[in-house]
């Protein structure tokens, strides 16, 4: 399977790409003008069952022969104050999900301070509602290498990196 989100391109050309990386289906939701837009790649040994989708979210069951799992892409809103539509949503069915699953994806937001580099310190305050909803669901951070800093920019005339994309997987 291959996520690709932000993908800011109509399905014409993400189909261009499925095609050139050689796997069997996709699965999309196009961005709004250039905003947004998922996509999901699969080859044809793992069956995909499609639970909820909208701009933000992929919730899947994905089996192969007798083993199945639940996988979750996300996009967070990029607007911190609509970021709480997304959580719920993700809370909501960690609260009944028991089987395994993992969640990946860019969610636009950081569990603290410490992962961004620059710019202002944010209130404590402002993490809990990410942390709440990995907690609701029994997340844990799933390793990773490399630089995790993934996104990075300026603002008020300082650069800043913060680690927006993630996986997480349940107990």
């Amino acid at each position: 399977m291959l996520f690709l989100m932000e993908t800011m391109n109509s399905d014409q050309f993400i189909m261009k790409i499925f095609r050139w990386l050689g796997y069997d289906y996709f699965h999309s939701i196009e961005p709004i003008g250039k905003s947004g837009g998922l996509a999901i790649f699969w080859k044809q040994h793992l069956e995909i069952e499609f639970l909820f989708e909208d701009k933000n979210l992929l919730d899947m069951k994905v089996s192969q022969d007798s083993k199945s799992w639940f996988v979750s892409c996300v996009y967070g809103n990029p607007k911190q104050h609509l970021r709480y539509t997304l959580l719920d949503r993700l809370k909501e069915i960690g609260l009944t999900r028991k089987s395994a699953w993992c969640m990946i994806g860019d969610f636009n937001d950081i569990l603290s301070n410490k992962e961004k580099i620059g710019g202002p310190k944010r209130l404590e305050s402002s993490f809990q509602d990410f942390q709440d909803m990995i907690f609701a669901c029994d997340l844990h951070v799933m390793g990773s290498t490399g630089n995790s800093y993934s996104w990075g920019g300026t603002r008020n005339n300082e650069w800043i990196q913060c680690k927006l994309v993630r996986c997480f997987g349940n107990s």
